[in-house]
């Protein structure tokens, strides 16, 4: 009886050093944790927090002449870099030098504290 033990003990170490030997000459596979989980998409609170963050630390917009020609283009050129799917629009511009499309007029009486205001939407 003791002798069929030893036999049997023999064997599943022989296994286990077997299992352990082609593990090690083939590689141990790469296995992610059970915990660890994709990560989810932004949602578009977060998208539009992104574009908000954006505009918020760009400060003062500071059109060239002969380079922008729309401050809406601007401004979603911004949003863009940081978030995929933000429109941006044009909701009120205290600047007679900013159509309400957002189209430029440049003047020598450019004043740059004119107000203007966006809405940020994902669509």
């Amino acid at each position: 009886m003791e002798a069929r033990r030893l036999r049997k003990r023999r064997i599943r170490i022989t296994i286990a050093t077997l299992f352990l030997f082609v593990l090690t000459a083939c590689g141990i596979p790469n296995v992610a944790p059970i915990n660890n989980q994709v990560q989810a998409a932004p949602s578009d609170s977060q998208m539009l927090a992104a574009a908000k963050a954006a505009l918020a630390s760009a400060g003062t917009l500071r059109p060239v002449k002969g380079v922008d020609r729309n401050i809406v283009a601007m401004v979603q050129e911004i949003v863009d870099q940081k978030s995929d799917g933000v429109i941006v629009k044009l909701t009120r511009s205290e600047s007679p030098y900013v159509s309400s499309t957002g189209a430029i007029t440049y003047s020598a009486a450019w004043n740059s504290t004119n107000w203007l205001s966006f809405s940020l939407t994902k669509n």
